[in-house]
This record gives C-alpha cells, sequence and structure tokens, in this order.
C-alpha cells in the first residue's frame, strides 16, 4: 500500500498502472482463505453443513480484522484520489496474494551492531537491564517449538553479556521468485544478504527459455507432508518427477521416501 501510495504521489505513476503490478500474482481474497477440515484454503468455502458454519465464523473474525486495519490505514492515506485503493476488496485481495506469493526471510538484525557498541557502556546496561530480562523471558515463552533456531537462551552471545538482538524475521514480496512455480526438484533457491536483498542462486545449469522452479516446500520432507502442506496452502497436487518418482516406488512396493536417490540429470534429492 506504501510502495503504491508513493508511486503516485512522487513518481506521477496512475493509480490503476501502480495497483496493476500487485494484481499479476497468485491471489485470493484473503476473508475467502480460511482454514477449514479437510479443505485446502484455497478451495471455495462450503455453503452447507456444519463446516459452513465453520467457515463463516473464521470469515467473520478475518473481515473484522481486515476492516480495523483498513480504517488505520485510511486514516493515515486517505486522499480523495486513493479511493480505489482503500477499499475492502482490493485490500483483501492484496493480503491473499501476499499470503501466496510471499517468502520467508531471515537476516541479522539491522540494530545488532548497534547495540553491540550500547552495550560496551555501563551506564546503558544500568538503564535498560531490566528491559532485557522482560524482553528475554517473552522471547522465550513466545518460541516456537518447531522453530530450527536455537532457544534464546542458546543465541546469546557470553561477550555482549547478554545483549545481542536475535535475527530479524519477516515475510517478502520479491517480484521474480513470485512468478516462479513450485518444484520438489527446484533449479533455484534464494540466498538473503543484509537489508534482506535477495539473490537468485541456479543450483543446476538452466537451459535458455527454461522454467524456473522454487520449492514452496522443504524438498528433504517425507512425500505425504510435502503433498499435504501444498494441497492445504496453496490448493494443488505437486506432480514434479520427485513426487512421481516416489509415488510410484511406493506403488510398486519399493518405499517412495529414500533421501539419497538420484534424479538423472540432476543433483542427489
Amino acid at each position: 500500500m506504501a510502495e503504491i501510495v508513493c508511486l503516485v504521489r512522487h513518481s506521477g505513476v496512475d493509480l490503476f498502472e501502480a495497483m496493476a503490478f500487485f494484481t499479476r500474482f497468485a491471489k485470493m481474497s484473503w476473508l475467502n482463505m480460511v482454514s477449514v477440515p479437510s479443505r485446502s484454503t484455497c478451495e471455495p468455502l462450503p455453503r452447507r453443513g456444519p463446516l459452513a458454519g465453520i467457515a463463516q465464523a473464521k470469515q467473520g473474525k478475518r473481515f473484522k480484522a481486515m476492516s480495523e486495519s483498513l480504517e488505520i490505514l485510511s486514516a493515515l492515506l486517505w486522499e480523495k484520489r486513493f479511493a480505489e485503493l482503500l477499499n475492502i476488496d482490493f485490500y483483501s485481495n492484496l493480503v491473499g496474494q501476499f499470503s501466496l506469493s510471499n517468502v520467508w526471510v531471515r537476516i541479522e538484525h539491522p540494530l545488532a551492531s548497534r547495540l553491540a557498541e550500547c552495550s560496551k557502556d555501563e551506564s546503558f546496561k544500568q538503564r535498560y537491564g531490566r528491559l532485557l530480562e522482560v524482553a528475554t523471558r517473552a522471547a522465550k515463552e513466545a518460541a516456537d517449538d518447531d522453530d530450527d533456531e536455537p532457544p534464546v537462551d542458546q543465541k546469546v552471545d557470553a561477550g555482549c553479556g547478554g545483549w545481542r538482538l536475535g535475527r530479524f524475521e519477516g515475510s517478502a514480496l520479491f517480484a521474480c521468485m513470485a512468478l516462479s512455480n513450485h518444484s520438489c526438484l527446484p533449479n533455484f533457491d534464494m540466498r538473503f544478504t543484509d537489508g534482506a536483498i535477495a539473490t537468485m542462486v541456479a543450483l543446476r545449469d538452466v537451459e535458455e527459455g527454461g522454467e524456473l522452479h522454487l520449492a514452496y516446500v522443504s524438498p528433504s520432507k517425507p512425500l505425504d507432508e510435502r503433498l499435504a502442506t501444498l494441497w492445504r496452502t496453496w490448493g494443488f497436487v505437486c506432480t514434479c518427477r520427485k513426487c512421481q518418482d516416489q509415488l510410484m516406488a511406493r506403488a510398486v512396493g519399493e518405499g517412495g521416501d529414500t533421501a539419497g536417490s538420484a534424479v538423472p540429470g540432476g543433483p542427489p534429492v
């Protein structure tokens, strides 16, 4: 929303042209992307039966959250020329698109070096020591058990006496990556540097004109888990070479999740 406003206000771009840039990726109204048992979040919501009640209740909560959020944005950004931008339909599609197309990013915290320098000052440590204790305890309580990052107390640098920020985590839209399709045998990966600058790195030779594939889920996960996650989140069944080979191996009784199997012309899986 901020980028669209800036393009219009400061670069003279037509509003609808600026909005169109963010309508070319996979999208669906965030209001309809609710989790219902046995259904993908991309499937049309049930209109009858007990699941319909669950879907409507979740939709209601989302509508309330989205309306309150849009009300704040409108108070900050309102100008008559932005009326088409600040409406619930465009906003819900924009948020839904980000849910489908964004990637998770982890980089070193932008303020890490500044805090390390400040922590050398005893008066600073004395003044903010209590804040450190509370923040560290809150981070421990909020830690996700499935997070592959080490616990907060293991990440603290003893040399800094605990004055260290964890890695910065966020969600970002990178246009080239958002336009790539999924494969459990991706031919490129992403590398992030300071400032969340993303670089696309080829994992093997890519022919000119060939399609770029990114792994939406970890290729190292078992077949069932990959298929279930892709279906629940994006609403499609993966038919890449790796999934087909593993399904065929399972069908003939050879077991389909062998981590070290090789694919002709490609790297070890």
